[in-house]
């Protein structure tokens, strides 16, 4: 019932998943701590400029923060309906995703995280895009100007950099100039804002400094509950199950969506790494793995056999989301 429900795409599915993200925000509504204002280092000079404007106003702060989120989910429909990853239109991406980014609720706040997975979507789409273009396609360029600009608000999306590359390798035949332009849109922006540091009399060089600052900071901790284990442990057997299918079915797909899927593999193994290794567990990276895991999980509901046992699987994925926020309020389990 929940299944299909929340499959569809209807106005009223899209209705029921505002609702529920409502409800999954609530905590973050109501608690007067933030994070949005606590710079262990110098923040990146885009997020500092918002983070000002903003001038300390919590209950605001989690509102834009909500709607960004929002704003996200939406773009993952509309990646749906452009390169018809799932074969069917569905908002169910969207829920995904949702429930991804908000089940851990200290990040329910205003933060550069939500810079990183919204620049990510663009790239995304400039990416996918780029498929049976012609060479020397300027979407790289336009992917590493979107990079770029990400950069100035959430440092340590430059790590991407890989990817980009990577996917250049699935998606097209090799080109140097292609290689090249990444690079380069990445160079705009950061050219931009030195010019800029200079002709105010700022001494230029100090934006390397914050990047630097921001790249090898580490003070990162998580309140590892039993509710917050039970949903990371069911999310992973999830994603296993879900890999599973697609390798069961990847080889009867369309040579497009094989490559998507494999671009968004290596999404996820790039942000896992990243995350376990480089950045020393840093929750942005996480909003940035969601992606590929959203559409990973949301494939595997929509085209698998809609079964007793994957609607049950489904419904203890919801049940488990709602339980977790209720055990915020009530304390039944650590």
């Amino acid at each position: 019932m929940l299944l299909r429900i929340f499959s569809d795409s209807k106005l009223t599915t899209a209705f029921l998943i505002f609702i529920f993200a409502v409800m999954l925000w609530i905590p973050g509504f109501l608690s007067q701590e933030t994070g949005a204002f606590y710079f262990p280092v110098q923040p990146m000079p885009f997020y500092r400029a918002v983070a000002d404007i903003l001038a300390e106003n919590v209950l605001l702060t989690r509102i834009l923060a909500f709607l960004f989120l929002l704003f996200q989910s939406f773009l993952m429909v509309r990646l749906n309906v452009k390169f018809i990853l799932i074969r069917q239109r569905t908002f169910l991406p969207a829920l995904i995703f949702i429930l991804l980014c908000s089940f851990y609720f200290p990040h329910l706040q205003f933060s550069e995280y939500l810079f990183g997975s919204l620049g990510m979507l663009l790239i995304l789409d400039l990416i996918l895009g780029s498929y049976k273009q012609e060479p020397d396609s300027w979407k790289f360029f336009e992917a590493g100007l979107v990079l770029g600009v990400t950069t100035l608000f959430y440092a340590r999306m430059i790590y991407f950099i890989p990817f980009i590359w990577i996917a250049q390798i699935i998606l097209r035949p090799f080109s140097w100039r292609e290689w090249i332009l990444p690079l380069a849109g990445i160079f705009v922006p950061a050219f931009i804002l030195v010019s800029v540091r200079y002709l105010l009399g700022m001494d230029p060089w100090q934006a390397w400094n914050i990047f630097y600052d921001n790249l090898n900071s580490f003070q990162f901790s998580f309140n590892f509950t039993l509710s917050y284990i039970i949903i990371a442990v069911y999310i992973f057997l999830l994603v296993l199950l879900a890999s599973g299918y697609m390798l069961r079915v990847f080889q009867f797909r369309k040579i497009y969506i094989r490559n998507y899927f494999l671009t968004f593999f290596w999404l996820f193994l790039i942000s896992a790494l990243l995350f376990t290794f480089l950045t020393r567990f840093d929750p942005g990276i996480i909003y940035v793995a969601a992606i590929p895991v959203a559409f990973l999980i949301s494939n595997y509901f929509i085209n698998a056999k809609r079964s007793r046992g994957n609607r049950l699987l489904f419904g203890l994925l919801f049940l488990a989301f709602l339980g977790n926020g209720l055990n915020h309020w009530f304390e039944w389990i650590g």
